[in-house]
């Protein structure tokens, strides 16, 4: 799977080990003309990346499909007007599975083993995975 990257992630991303995760949004963002140029829809998807970002480390799905499943999106998201304005910027490299060496005893035991998962199905297994830590970390605080 290709992915992209959210240009000058570092930005974003302040504090890198905290759960749950979080992002830094500038209020100066909203009256960037890169923002001002997007349609309300882009500008909604803009966030949503933030917020998978936060999770797989700026990194980005490029296929609408996996990018709205994760997303809980009923469309397909559009992602060019992102591209397009140099926010979201490829990305060669692949996705490193942060649980993948930590819970490699746990995924043996699945009724589908890993190493016949598709990276699509990989990258959603790991965001559905972070959403629900997180989320269960933010109800207990």
């Amino acid at each position: 799977m290709e992915y992209l990257r959210i240009a000058n992630w570092e930005k974003y991303q302040h504090y890198k080990n905290r759960n749950p995760r979080w992002v830094k949004l500038y209020i100066d963002t909203f009256n960037r003309p890169n923002w001002i140029s997007l349609d309300d829809k882009s500008k909604f998807l803009l966030l949503i990346c933030l917020g998978i970002g936060a999770i797989c480390d700026g990194k980005i799905p490029k296929c609408a499909k996996t990018l709205q499943k994760i997303s809980n999106l009923r469309r397909k998201p559009d992602i060019k007007p992102l591209i397009d304005i140099g926010f979201l910027i490829p990305d060669a490299s692949k996705m490193l599975d942060r649980e993948e060496k930590s819970n490699k005893k746990r995924r043996e035991e699945d009724k589908k083993p890993f190493n016949e998962l598709t990276e699509d199905e990989l990258f959603e297994l790991k965001a559905m995975r972070q959403y629900e830590l997180d989320r269960s970390r933010s109800l207990d605080s």
